[in-house]
């Protein structure tokens, strides 16, 4: 199974962190303005195939592979990046077990999605948690179990869509509106793709690369536009790639890492909507781009 790498973004938010992957607990957080990176906290445990969330000062780090390949964890730790003295500190875990998840914050609740657990089995079930009170709560079960998928935040509602479900490679997407408190399918996407990365730029939702097939990796992008409920394909990626991380700054999309053909790759690339182009951006220490980190724009 392949493992997911995460990334986060802040102030005028020009910055983004990269944290964990296979076999590593390595944090870095690199400026794009400057293109400069500094190596922060590493996490308590190496850790692949987690979720990143942001909330202020805060980045968590949640559920994932605590050994590669085995164990998968409901161990949730979070680290104020803007103090470089500050260490990774444990916070209340998951209700569930869950690698391979989504995850997204709407004000300063973070929401986790599907998901695989120890059986392996993929998961419909969705949680939250509260900050006050460092403890997590379940919510309505999504429509579809999925793992390897992704879960973003646009206009206070959370959109989880693609992934896999029994060797089924989706292409279905449901919203989760919190003052309703249920799921309600959208328009699907035209393909059907696990391991893909997703990203939004102005209220846009951008489901990048992934597997659409027997390990076949993709670089096809698709963009949804919730106010149409419709989805139309994007300018594609340099590469293909599937278990990428991506995240967005400044209005410009990054994606870094992942697989390409069973490949790991070390390369970063940058969508400008304005030129609707990606180029490559210099490459970050390669001990940080292996398979299944995550990144959040901080």
């Amino acid at each position: 199974m392949k493992e997911h790498i995460a990334l986060s973004v802040q102030r005028e938010r020009r910055c983004f962190l990269v944290v964990g992957g296979k076999d590593s607990n390595d944090v870095l957080k690199y400026d794009t303005a400057m293109k400069k990176s500094t190596v922060l906290t590493p996490l308590n445990k190496k850790r692949s195939s987690a979720c990143l969330a942001r909330v202020g000062n805060y980045v968590y780090s949640i559920g994932g592979k605590v050994i590669w390949g085995s164990e998968v964890t409901d161990m949730v730790e979070r680290l104020c990046y803007d103090d470089i003295s500050s260490s990774w500190e444990n916070m209340a875990s998951m209700n569930e077990k869950r690698c391979v998840a989504g995850a997204a914050t709407i004000h300063d609740t973070i929401f986790v999605t599907g998901g695989v657990n120890e059986t392996p089995v993929e998961l419909s079930s969705a949680e939250y948690y509260n900050l006050a009170f460092d403890k997590w709560t379940p919510i309505a079960r999504m429509n579809h179990t999925r793992g390897a998928h992704v879960v973003v935040a646009v206009d206070n509602c959370l959109y989880s869509g693609a992934g896999h479900c029994d060797r089924t490679y989706l292409s279905s997407m449901e919203r989760y509106d919190p003052r309703v408190g249920s799921w309600e399918m959208v328009a699907p996407m035209e393909k059907g793709r696990r391991w893909p990365t997703a990203t939004v730029v102005d209220g846009l939702i951008y489901v990048i690369g992934g597997d659409i097939g027997v390990r076949t990796d993709t670089r096809t992008v698709e963009i949804y536009d919730q106010r149409a409920n419709a989805w139309f394909p994007g300018p594609g990626l340099i590469i293909d790639r599937s278990a990428a991380a991506s995240c967005t700054v400044r209005g410009k999309i990054y994606v870094l890492g992942g697989v390409e053909e069973n490949v790991t790759d070390t390369s970063v690339e940058c969508y400008d909507p304005a030129t609707e182009k990606w180029t490559a951006e210099t490459n970050l220490p390669c001990f940080m781009l292996n398979l299944c980190v995550t990144m959040v724009t901080v």
